[in-house]
C-alpha cells in the first residue's frame, strides 16, 4: 500500500520469475501452482511509487479502510478500492505481504492481535 516501501514490489517480481522459471522442471512448483490460484500483486499504489511516498494523493492508504471509520471517511484513494474490491470479490483465505520490509502472513481479516484483553473492544490496525 505504501508507495515508497521498495522491497515489496522486487520481491513479487522475483517470486514471479522463480515460479515461471521452475513450473516446468520443479514438481513442487508444478504441484503448488497447479491446484491453487496465486495472486501477485507487485505494488497497489502506483502513484505512491512513481512519487516515492508513502501516501496517495496527502493520504495513508493503510488509514483508508472502513476499520473504526465512518463510511464518508473511507475508500478515498485508488488504491483502498482496488485492494478493497480485490478482496471482496475474491475471499483469499491467505496473503503474504511485504510491509515496509517485514515478512507477514496475514488470513483474511488479520488476526485478534488489535483486540484488547479482557473487555474485548478493537483498537486501531497494529500496523
Amino acid at each position: 500500500l505504501h508507495g515508497n516501501e521498495r522491497l515489496g514490489p522486487a520481491t513479487v517480481a522475483e517470486m514471479a520469475g522463480f515460479l515461471l522459471e521452475n513450473y516446468a522442471t520443479d514438481p513442487e512448483v508444478r504441484w503448488l501452482l497447479d491446484t491453487r490460484s496465486i495472486w501477485l500483486a507487485p505494488t497497489t499504489n502506483p502513484y505512491g511509487y512513481a512519487h516515492n511516498t508513502r501516501e496517495e494523493q496527502r493520504m495513508d492508504p493503510n488509514r483508508d479502510f472502513p476499520y473504526l471509520q465512518r463510511p464518508e471517511m473511507c475508500m478515498r484513494t485508488m488504491t483502498a478500492r482496488a485492494v478493497n474490491e480485490l478482496y471482496r470479490e475474491r475471499q483469499f483465505r491467505m496473503m503474504v505481504t511485504f510491509h515496509g520490509g517485514m515478512r507477514i502472513l496475514s488470513y483474511e481479516w488479520g488476526s485478534n492481535d488489535h483486540v484488547l484483553r479482557p473487555q474485548g473492544t478493537s483498537t486501531e490496525a497494529p500496523d
